[in-house]
C-alpha cells in the first residue's frame, strides 16, 4: 500500500467518523428537546 492511499484511507476515516459524532449529537438534542415539550 502506498502512502497516498494510507493517507485518503486516513482522511476518509476521520471525515467519517467526525460526520457519526455530528450526527449523534444532532439526534440527541433533538431527543432532549422532544422530551422538554412532552414534560
Amino acid at each position: 500500500m502506498n502512502a497516498d492511499k494510507l493517507q485518503f484511507l486516513k482522511g476518509f476515516i476521520t471525515g467519517f467518523l467526525t460526520a457519526i459524532i455530528f450526527i449523534i449529537a444532532f439526534v440527541i438534542v433533538a431527543l432532549y428537546y422532544n422530551l422538554e415539550e412532552v414534560l
